[in-house]
């Protein structure tokens, strides 16, 4: 069981996944007048505003300087693939006897998450989101002693979300015509992890999909794609000048989300979001091979398409 984070916390993350259960848990604990934060990033992210907390951007050897002058009561990170940050903050917690834990937002890599250089770097506790993570935790390496099941912070806090602006008057803004309807497509950077190799597929391969599947009604539709914060952008350049293709990079996603007809993704915690926010949502996984992390079969509202028949029904019930 995780101890309760009481008194002065830091709060540190860089990959998006980890960013949103950290900023809740920061925000949760702050509305309930148990924690006075500091919250870290090397990254900067379009939702920190729904939280309602300051963000305060890295600096070089911020890990000694923030540690040292706010002396923290616990220390509270994301996991990262692209970044060191949390690691180096947990190094710091570790030698001044500081508790410490790491959220763990996936189910793939958890060993891999706590390597600095040639080291492993542990926090007191790594908080996992259920059963499933814990048991693939344990089969990584990660030692029993440190694992703790505690859901998602994240899905806790946006389970009571409400919009603050009406569908019309959002998709207007957007330059979007409210009365068509709306294919939200979230994308996993599979292109970045070598996607067609490893998976059979990626997220160009899989837009294509949805555009043949959609035939004649694509002029009826719009197909929005909101890239992952590591995507490589200049893959859906091409389709831009399509009239039912919109990129929206920056826009306020629990409402896209909340407002959009079906959600379309592949792993990711999108899918699960959706369904807390009432949408609708597809796992796309059309000729997709190798892992499957996520179980869809756990949420009412996950529809696992796999045939182009499949996609095809789908969509028509829009």
């Amino acid at each position: 069981m995780l101890p309760a984070l009481k008194g002065k916390g830091l709060f540190v993350f860089s990959d998006p996944g980890g960013a949103k259960p950290v900023l809740a848990m920061a925000h949760t604990l702050r509305s309930q007048g148990l924690v006075s934060p500091i919250i870290i990033s090397d990254r900067q992210y379009d939702f920190f505003a729904d939280f309602d907390v300051e963000v305060m951007p890295y600096c070089e050897g911020d890990e000694l300087k923030q540690v040292a002058l706010f002396e923290p009561d616990f220390i509270y990170t994301g996991t990262s693939y692209t970044s060191t940050i949390e690691l180096r903050f947990l190094e710091q917690a570790r030698a001044k006897n500081i508790f410490s834990c790491s959220f763990v937002d996936h189910y793939s890599k958890l060993l891999e998450r706590f390597q600095l250089n040639d080291k492993l770097v542990f926090p007191s506790s790594v908080a996992v989101i259920d059963d499933t993570a814990f048991d693939k935790a344990i089969q990584s390496g990660l030692p029993a002693e440190l694992l703790v099941v505690t859901g998602n912070p994240y899905h806790q806090y946006i389970s009571k979300w409400q919009p603050s602006v009406g569908k019309k008057q959002f998709f207007e803004g957007l330059g979007l015509d409210p009365a068509k309807k709306m294919i939200l497509y979230a994308p996993d950077p599979l292109t970045n992890v070598g996607g067609k190799e490893k998976y059979g597929c990626d997220e160009v391969m899989a837009l294509e999909t949805i555009l043949d599947c959609l035939g004649e009604n694509k002029n009826n539709i719009h197909i929005i794609v909101k890239p992952h914060p590591n995507q490589n952008l200049k893959l859906f350049e091409k389709y831009t000048d399509r009239s039912s293709v919109t990129v929206l990079t920056f826009v306020h996603l629990n409402t896209l989300i909340y407002y959009s007809d079906v959600v379309v993704s592949f792993f990711s915690n999108i899918l699960i979001e959706a369904g807390l926010l009432g949408a609708k949502s597809c796992r796309l996984l059309i000729n997709f091979k190798g892992d499957d992390y996520l179980n869809e079969s756990r949420y009412n509202n996950i529809k696992k398409v796999t045939t182009h028949l499949d996609l095809v029904n789908l969509l028509n019930t829009l």
